[in-house]
């Protein structure tokens, strides 16, 4: 894979404003005449049985033709990508995408060094920054299923999954001590697709890392502890047997969105091109190519923008995040303009009536418990994971029946991919089964004036105590500083 990015795909000359400008990136970038998209290869679609069942009941599922790059993103690529796109850089990315492991392995913030040559992948990189970097190069990450099913080829066939040689094969680079060196990329015979290295080199992130809900899945039905998650819960495994594919998702599970770890890397994905148009957004100061957005509210292109004299926010404020809200009187607001206040956010959907309706009873009594200074003062946020049902009038719907009547609560939507961007942030899982309801975990988040977070509640059975002492905390009139004073010396 021969990786191009804005030096031949833009003008020459091209500089920092350009680069910001979303519009511009699009007509001086279009993801046909890219080059990096050439070396996918095409994955026609499929229907096949994953490892893991869709739904209960369920054993298929249908995936439309897709292209998967050719191997792994290499460092050299990855170091052209922060060079044009620098706040990606180690020393300049927000703290909220990107963990103190980011590229921790490279010699500087723009140099490689032994320990990253230019043709190993490149890995210590977190799912933010291999979203932007997909992004910029018109493409996104792959979804689960289409990672798994390209994985699922040796070099004669489509589905070696049930050969026992292969799957020993695949079972010994676990074997293998995590202290070995990285190979080069592309080293060994690709895949029927002529897909290299999906297995026996690295891990590698999927776009919806965040669906694979298993930390609960193996316990009872019974156990209280399963109210962390919003419907049926588990996934469970089709052929348990499979260890590679468990190990995956074992793997992947425990990540969190700004994680980074020795050996795991990424690589893109895009449709079959037929004239479609990627929807993966760009994360703030990064310029997209070819992307368009669903239009559920007026969407950004840049930074999320501060308040007028309210100084530069924190690395790790949730206000990084270019997220814009539709509330549920059809105002479109940014998710920044809650900056100012102590903020409570979780995650639902209008239509659940399991434990969605529970958590929000949890946040009323949360409410009520607050001293009256904090509860006039902290706002409460729930977001919905299904803006495509959820319009401003069912979350309208949702407030009167749900007796929802304080002007310090919101119910908003934001398009798809925003949600999944905030729910990475968030620590929340979630996947949307075919009969069009969610799977979630329950999870409260309380952040303050600078959109630090500062406390969790996870599970509607769990205690809200630390929630409440740290939201009251903030007004305490013992304080000897503004609530959001630590948070701006942090990074």
């Amino acid at each position: 894979m021969k990786l191009s990015l804005l030096p031949n795909c833009a003008p020459a000359g091209i500089g920092p404003a350009v680069r910001s400008s979303f519009w511009a990136l699009i007509l001086a970038c279009g993801a046909a005449t890219c080059a990096h998209a050439e070396s996918r290869k095409a994955v026609a679609a499929a229907n096949f049985a994953p490892v893991l069942a869709p739904a209960p009941g369920q054993t298929r599922v249908h995936l439309n033709a897709y292209r998967l790059d050719a191997r792994p993103v290499t460092n050299s690529e990855f170091l052209q990508f922060v060079h044009e796109q620098p706040q990606w850089r180690r020393d300049q990315v927000a703290s909220l995408f990107a963990d103190n492991g980011y590229l921790s392995h490279w010699a500087g913030a723009e140099a490689l060094g032994p320990e990253a040559q230019p043709d190993q992948p490149v890995t210590r990189v977190s799912w933010f920054a291999a979203r932007a970097y997909c992004a910029v190069n018109g493409a996104r990450l792959p979804s689960w299923n289409e990672w798994e099913w390209a994985a699922a080829a040796d070099e004669q066939v489509g589905d070696a999954r049930a050969n026992p040689i292969w799957r020993e094969q695949i079972l010994n680079w676990y074997a293998r001590p995590a202290t070995d060196v990285l190979q080069p990329v592309a080293r060994g015979r690709p895949n029927l697709y002529g897909i290299h290295d999906l297995h026996g080199l690295i891990w590698e992130w999927v776009d919806d890392f965040g669906s694979l809900m298993v930390s609960n899945d193996s316990r009872n039905q019974g156990d209280p502890d399963k109210l962390e998650f919003c419907g049926a819960g588990s996934i469970s495994a089709q052929d348990r047997e499979n260890y590679p594919v468990l190990m995956r998702v074992a793997f992947l599970s425990a990540l969190e969105g700004r994680s980074s770890a020795r050996r795991l890397g990424f690589r893109c994905a895009d449709p079959v091109p037929q004239g479609a148009t990627r929807t993966t957004s760009a994360l703030p100061g990064t310029a997209s190519a070819g992307a368009t957005r669903p239009h559920t509210a007026p969407s950004t292109t840049g930074p999320t923008s501060a308040a007028p004299g309210a100084g530069m926010l924190p690395g790790d404020s949730l206000y990084q995040l270019p997220v814009d809200l539709e509330t549920d009187s059809g105002a479109h607001i940014p998710l920044s303009s809650f900056r100012g206040k102590p903020l409570v956010v979780t995650m639902f959907y209008a239509d659940c009536n399991s434990v969605c309706p529970m958590l929000t009873n949890q946040l009323q009594n949360l409410q009520k418990r607050l001293s009256s200074r904090a509860r006039a003062n902290t706002h409460i946020l729930m977001v919905s994971l299904d803006p495509s049902h959820d319009t401003a009038a069912a979350l309208s719907d949702f407030r009167q029946r749900h007796h929802i009547g304080a002007s310090t609560w919101t119910l908003a939507r934001t398009d798809m991919d925003s949600v999944r961007l905030l729910a990475a942030v968030l620590g929340i899982r979630y996947r949307q089964l075919p009969d069009q309801t969610f799977n979630h975990s329950t999870i409260i988040t309380l952040t303050n004036p600078s959109g630090v977070i500062q406390a969790r509640s996870v599970g509607v059975l769990a205690s809200d105590t630390e929630l409440i002492t740290a939201a009251d905390s903030m007004f305490a009139a013992t304080a000897t500083s503004r609530p959001d004073d630590v948070a701006q010396r942090r990074r």
